[in-house]
């Protein structure tokens, strides 16, 4: 129901009509007193003509300028919020409405009816989720499904996310980069909203898409969640998790386990080709069965934090990660082309790696609109690798290879973020030095030692302006690379450059132009030429001669929103100047791996998403076409590569059940001379809601197709190969939460940052 408010602010009879007023006001909660952030603000004529709007920012205010004099009337409106109208009288000058309170909206008795919202703010869409799609979702993985957000492909199964098409998606939580798991641990309840980030500055350079996860506060309570998942016969796995809070402190923790059965198997199926000088030179299959013992994966933070309100945030997290991979066997028979006889070859690999790190973070709002943040993290890591292979002809041992490499590595990222808001202009500013020192020991096949130290420093400045529908933003980084590797030292720098156009069409469909520029450095690894047998006649080796490459991107995207539906179009173009990635060589009766620069890769991508109610909320239905080129231009090769695909999901719900069927069909991508592919797939997911339980039945390859891990291969005039995993069976997956909420939550969200530290020896370029 609509509340009326009449407030004479303004009488000034003389002054001409054509005056300009300008009005400014806050919009506060009436319950908890807190700024309602991105409130939608509307002025009116009398004769119901829109004339302005604009939304609040992080303290609830708000700024309406070129008004002419004269009576309107102004709408406030926020989700879960009760609307306000307040009649006003204009006259020139600049008229503060002072504060706006706005009453919390009870909840509706039929919580079907009440439809998810999406608002659009320059670099980011805010999705809020309806209550039938919290009510089908236990954790932030599960309401990424429900969402279905435009161009990402969430798969329960093997509980993944990614655009198809290529790029990568980066996850935060109130602002701070978490990785998928720390979603996972997220009661669903606990969410506001998911700030979905399609135009990511250099803030997150790396990333195509970000999705920051904003969290109710609480000020007394909090939640537990308990989550079991099973795929019958293959893994096992769950989460524990919880948060309290009490006055201003804040102490919570998750612990996640991943189990796989010791029968668990998989089929693999590997066909290559070998050529020298153009000639065929062998070609066989090898077809196998994995056998492995019980993997084991576990996960677990701590923390504890101390915040005021627009004041200070404090944040101590420490998080310990442990992966116990056995020994995984892979045995099975090879056949080769025109030879009568089979050989039988044997893979074994083993892992064993733990990670604790140790995270402090800061921040503090400083008047002016003026904010900082500090962040520190230490993280160390122990490796264990082992790998080998042994090809047989009967009792003959034709060829034989094991490396065993241990690896230890202390590595620390500290960073300061600042940003100063005005009306129209934004100013931005980020320093980041991130420092590693990792020991490489190979115990075989040669007792070997190498040490690295690594040193990335960045600097990175951006400012955006507003001017009406018009947004614009230009940032500028600059970022140096210091490499030692056993005493040789490698200094490189490079610079990334980001221009961003927006345009508001109207109040429900935008454009925005991206123009990206920069130049990329290897990471270290690549530039390790240690030669390592992967096969009987593959080796590979990264090039200490690599040389930075630079790198042009262009993007121009179309959102059009509206109640009933949502489309997004968007088409990339991407042009690399000699990239750095693999070619096979022929050496000394070895065929090498080995990376180096080409001469240029572009990429044409081309994709929609469009999401339809076709009844209430009751049934939606998801189409993503996408259409991807590409022209690899090598040294010593030239490849073309076109997909054309489609993504489609429908998903029904009614009262405590719902049920969703999701399929997509092959689609491949070339990058240098490998190709990956997507692999064809559909499931159908039931789920099913009873109090605080929610239990979800997920059914994969219903058509007959194989439900496949990994599929990729080589084009190469040297080696081409295909090569393949698959279940042996159907995949079914159990799943059951438990989640219980307590205290009282608060509609507002905490911002921070954070940094980690991945496990294959390149710091993450994520803040």
């Amino acid at each position: 129901m609509k509340q009326t408010l009449s407030i004479l602010l303004l009488l000034c009879l003389a002054m001409p009509l054509q005056a300009q007023s300008v009005l400014t006001g806050s919009v506060r909660s009436a319950e908890s007193r807190q700024p309602v952030e991105f409130a939608n603000v509307a002025l009116f004529r009398s004769d119901s003509l829109l004339v302005g709007g604009a939304a609040t920012d992080g303290r609830g205010r708000f700024r309406l300028a070129g008004i002419a004099a004269g009576r309107y009337a102004l709408r406030v409106s926020c989700i879960g919020f009760q609307t306000a109208w307040l009649e006003l009288q204009c006259a020139a000058g600049t008229a503060d409405l002072g504060e706006i309170t706005l009453t919390p909206e009870s909840q509706r008795l039929d919580e079907a009816l009440v439809q998810a919202a999406s608002l659009r703010k320059t670099d980011r869409l805010l999705v809020y989720p309806s209550t039938q799609q919290l009510k089908f979702s236990a954790n932030g993985f599960d309401l990424l499904y429900n969402l279905k957000l435009h161009r990402l492909w969430v798969d329960p199964l093997s509980q993944s996310v990614e655009i198809p098409g290529g790029g990568a998606v980066g996850f935060c939580i109130n602002g701070k980069p978490a990785e998928l798991s720390d979603v996972s641990a997220l009661p669903a309840g606990d969410i506001l909203r998911v700030e979905y980030i399609d135009r990511p500055g250099l803030r997150y350079k790396g990333y195509e898409v970000v999705l920051n996860y904003i969290l109710k506060a609480k000020e007394n309570g909090g939640t537990l969640l308990a989550e079991a998942a099973s795929t019958l016969r293959y893994t096992y796995g769950g989460n524990l998790g919880g948060n309290f809070h009490h006055k201003h402190s804040e102490f919570g923790f998750n612990y996640g386990y991943n189990y796989a059965a010791h029968f668990m198997m998989d089929k693999h199926y590997k066909r290559e080709k070998y050529f020298r000088n153009d000639t065929l030179l062998l070609a066989r299959e090898w077809e196998s069965r994995e056998k492995q013992g019980s993997p084991r994966d576990h996960g677990g933070k701590l923390y504890y934090a101390h915040y005021r309100a627009n004041r200070h945030y404090f944040n101590a997290a420490l998080r310990l990660k442990r992966v116990m991979q056995p020994t995984r066997i892979a045995v099975g028979d090879i056949v080769t082309q025109g030879s009568p006889d089979t050989t039988r070859k044997e893979e074994r690999e083993a892992q064993d790696y733990y990670i604790p790190s140790l995270e402090l973070y800061y921040d503090r709002h400083l008047p002016a609109g003026q904010f900082l943040a500090l962040n520190l993290v230490g993280t160390y890591t122990t490796n264990n690798n082992q790998t080998g292979f042994i090809n047989r002809d009967g009792s003959d041992t034709l060829a034989r290879s094991f490396t065993r490499k241990e690896t230890d590595r202390l590595s620390w990222i500290g960073e300061a973020y600042y940003e100063k808001q005005g009306r129209r202009l934004q100013f931005t500013a980020g320093l980041k030095d991130a420092w590693s020192d990792t020991r490489n020991h190979y115990r075989s096949p040669a007792d070997s030692r190498q040490r690295v130290k690594e040193n990335l420093a960045e600097a990175w400045a951006g400012i955006s302006l507003r001017s009406g529908k018009w947004d614009t933003r230009f940032q500028a980084g600059m970022y140096s690379q210091y490499v030692n590797e056993n005493g040789h030292t490698r200094w490189d720098w490079s610079y990334n450059l980001q221009f961003q156009l927006n345009y508001a069409l109207n109040d429900h469909s935008s454009l925005s132009l991206r123009e990206w520029v920069g130049r990329e450095y290897p990471a270290w690894d690549d530039l390790d030429a240690t030669l390592v047998q992967t096969d009987d006649l593959l080796w590979s080796r990264g090039n200490p001669a690599a040389k930075p490459y630079t790198s042009w991107q262009n993007k121009l995207d179309y959102h059009l929103q509206k109640p009933k539906f949502t489309l997004s179009i968007s088409a990339f173009y991407g042009h690399e100047f000699h990239p750095f990635c693999g070619e096979f060589t022929y050496d000394d009766g070895k065929f090498i791996l080995a990376t180096a620069n080409q001469k240029a890769f572009h990429q044409l991508t081309l994709t929609a998403s469009l999401q339809v109610k076709l009844w209430k909320n009751y049934l939606a239905l998801q189409i993503m076409p996408l259409f991807y080129y590409n022209l690899d231009k090598g040294n010593t090769y030239t490849h073309r590569n076109t997909s054309l695909s489609y993504l489609g999901a429908i998903m029904g719900q009614y009262k405590n059940w719902q049920l969703t069927v999701q399929a997509r069909n092959e689609f491949k991508m070339l990058y240098g001379e490998q190709i990956t592919y997507a692999q064809a797939m559909d499931l159908l997911k039931l789920a099913y809601r009873h109090n605080h339980w929610l239990f979800g039945f997920v059914f994969g390859e219903m058509l007959g197709r194989d439900y496949s891990n990994m599929k990729t291969g080589y084009v190469s005039r040297h080696y081409q190969s295909y090569e393949c995993y698959s279940h042996r069976d159907k995949v079914v997956m159990l799943n059951i939460s438990f989640t219980l909420p307590f205290g009282n939550k608060k509609a507002s969200g905490k911002q921070q940052l954070n940094n980690t530290d991945a496990d294959n020896g390149i710091l993450r370029p994520m803040l």
